[in-house]
């Protein structure tokens, strides 16, 4: 939930209630696993699909709602448009409208489709193919236009305000297309970019490249900066309240990067990560590795408010572009968000001669984990030493006490292993007796 709640976790072929603190509230199997991420509806409804053929609809209590069959498995997450109807894509190119668990409309691609569908103001919906074409079909599923790409297209497409389009290709480039489907201009990468763009508050088209890099291009197509994450990036970035782009690589990085490209902090997990972070209203994230553990950080803010800063959209967009009202509606939103509970997450210091972006920008300060003065020394080991005897049911207070006492340090919290992981000077370790 956007409130931080309760957490919906796909896992394998389980959907799963959590709370907040990792406890199992429900869990409902389903035939087969579930890949992307699912989408929901203000009421608690989701929808997701999986590699049974199915797209789903799970009440909150997590009785099924309805069950829709497509032809192919479904590795994209769904389209949830404003009139409730969900879009749809199977591997085999099949494209669906759904509204209560009823065929709306149905579009065929020349080949497969692991992108997610997007949706412009227009209500033109946009989606890449593996037959390397971008199409764009009106809101009854006709086709509009393709544009060609020189190879396939796994990324997820960002959209503008001017309805500039963003796409990144096999081809090892980054594309922005116009509205008619003419081509704005392509920058090229040094490998392919199969992650999905995302476009930040001060208007960034920001996206990883399997060469390490993460990229920020201007509007103009022009390159911002870049930035050597060391390993592969397929998943998309997201950036939060407080400006700071948070995307994870193959080497099981998660990195907090400014929007001038300095990298802020790094944080090592378990193994691959190249699915989203999500983040809550009041200041948890969650992030799922390629293991299947599921950590809880905490402080990171929550969505930034930026026109498409996740590779959804904007937070309770789900893949379509919001109009004014709605844009308001969230700003009002974003204004009477619950307290967030205090920053804690800075990991480990980032290496020697890696926080550098490789084009001009103005540096921001890295964040410091040090702890100079003796006594607050003392009271952090304090802290972790009540983390350690009572780690879920005071959580929140004690996590506020350690940000009074040392408010330089950052603690991750990971539900799987039920422990605290933190780097004070530079070691990410457990925390043990």
């Amino acid at each position: 939930m956007p409130d931080g709640s309760t957490l919906l976790l796909i896992k394998g072929n389980l959907i799963q209630n959590l709370s907040p603190k990792g406890q199992k509230n429900w869990e409902v199997a389903i035939t087969d696993i579930a890949r992307a991420p699912g989408v929901r509806t203000l009421d608690g409804t989701i929808y997701f699909g999986a590699y049974n053929d199915h797209l789903q609809a799970i009440l909150p209590d997590g009785r099924l709602k309805w069950r829709y069959n497509l032809d192919g498995d479904l590795f994209a997450t769904p389209l949830l448009r404003d009139d409730g109807t969900v879009v749809a894509a199977s591997v085999k190119g099949q494209v669906v409208a759904v509204q209560e668990g009823k065929k709306l409309w149905e579009f065929r691609a020349g080949e497969g489709v692991y992108s997610s569908p997007a949706q412009a103001l227009d209500g033109t919906i946009y989606f890449g193919s593996q037959d390397g074409k971008m199409y764009a079909l009106t809101p009854e599923g006709k086709l509009k236009w393709t544009f060609k790409a020189g190879s396939t297209l796994f990324s997820s497409p960002a959209i503008d305000e001017d309805g500039t389009v963003y796409i990144g290709s096999s081809d090892r480039s980054i594309y922005a297309i116009n509205p008619d489907g003419s081509l704005k201009w392509k920058y090229a990468t040094r490998l392919f970019v199969n992650a999905s763009p995302i476009i930040t508050e001060k208007g960034l088209i920001v996206v990883g490249s399997f060469d390490s890099d993460l990229y920020a291009l201007n509007r103009d197509g022009t390159l911002a900066w870049k930035t050597d994450l060391k390993k592969a990036i397929a998943a998309p970035a997201i950036q939060t309240s407080n400006g700071e782009i948070v995307v994870g690589n193959y080497a099981g990085m998660l990195y907090g990067v400014s929007e001038t490209g300095e990298i802020l902090w790094q944080l090592e997990l378990d193994s691959k990560i190249d699915t989203p972070v999500s983040l809550t209203d009041n200041g948890y994230a969650y992030v799922i590795t390629s293991k299947g553990t599921l950590y809880q950080l905490v402080g990171l803010g929550s969505q930034s408010l930026g026109h498409w800063s996740s590779y959804r959209g904007v937070s309770l967009g789900w893949g379509r572009q919001l109009n004014t009202t709605e844009w308001e509606n969230l700003q009002r939103i974003a204004s009477n968000t619950p307290q967030q509970v205090p920053s804690t997450v800075t990991p480990s210091k980032p290496p020697v001669g890696s926080t550098k972006p490789t084009a001009p920008a103005n540096p921001a300060p890295v964040a410091s984990g040090k702890i100079k003065q003796p006594l607050k020394q003392l009271a952090l080991r304090l802290v972790l030493f009540s983390m350690e005897a009572q780690p879920a049911n005071r959580l929140d207070s004690l996590l506020r006490f350690q940000q009074a006492v040392a408010p330089g340090v950052k603690i991750g919290w990971d539900s799987q292993s039920q422990q605290f992981k933190l780097d004070v000077l530079g070691a990410l370790r457990n925390l043990k007796k």
